[in-house]
């Protein structure tokens, strides 16, 4: 039984690998997103220490969009462009 070459690739192969283009700017965007969700979770902190707090929905807001930019910006860079990694296969069976 003959497996595809994307069933062979481990996950520090993916994590390598070239991403394909279209998950490109979902993982910069995944990226930009989970630092501005720190950022905000990091200024909330430095704002209840003087006293001034944010509503709790909106601290819940933040967290979530932390959560999900970060595993967006994961799951993108685990894709793979498969052509990418055929041409370096033959490239270095060569």
């Amino acid at each position: 039984m003959k497996t595809s070459l994307q069933n062979e690739l481990t996950l520090a192969d993916r994590l390598m690998g070239p991403t394909s283009g279209f998950f490109k700017p979902l993982v910069k965007g995944g990226v930009i997103l989970a630092a501005i969700a720190a950022g905000l979770l990091a200024a909330q902190s430095v704002l209840a220490e003087h006293g001034v707090l944010i509503p709790a929905l909106m601290a819940k807001v933040i967290e979530i969009l932390g959560y999900v930019a970060g595993s967006i910006a994961g799951v993108s860079k685990l894709t793979v462009d498969i052509e990418a990694v055929k041409k370096e296969k033959q490239l270095d069976g060569i």
